[in-house]
């Protein structure tokens, strides 16, 4: 089964973001409840190295994928819209940021 890294930067609306952790923290277990989610981590910018761009998000949660991922966003997607999740609270949804990766290589070897 392929494996992935569905990275997600996000950000805080202004003055929401005690609201914004509280519903992270739930958002992230809802979404390991989703078959094909098996961990999941935030991370919160700690310094930004001098001579590269801006970070445009303070927040970044990092989720392990395995399975068909086009058939695990498809259902997370599905459980958002017919609102089995928690309603979003303190995001701004306007600097969410989404992508999935796939492995490569392991020691900086090409993978085969």
């Amino acid at each position: 089964m392929p494996k992935g890294l569905l990275i997600a930067f996000s950000h805080p609306l202004p003055g929401e973001e005690d609201a914004y952790n509280a519903w992270m923290g739930q958002h992230m277990q809802e979404a390991l409840a989703v078959p094909g989610f098996l961990t999941a981590q935030r991370y919160r910018l700690a310094h930004e190295v001098p001579g590269f761009a801006e970070a445009d998000n303070r927040y970044v949660a990092v989720y392990d994928l395995e399975g068909d991922f086009e058939a695990i966003v498809s259902e997370a997607g599905r459980r958002r819209r017919e609102n089995e999740w928690v309603p979003r609270q303190g995001i701004d949804m306007s600097r969410v940021k989404e992508w999935i990766f796939e492995p490569i290589s392991h020691t900086g070897e090409p993978q085969t």
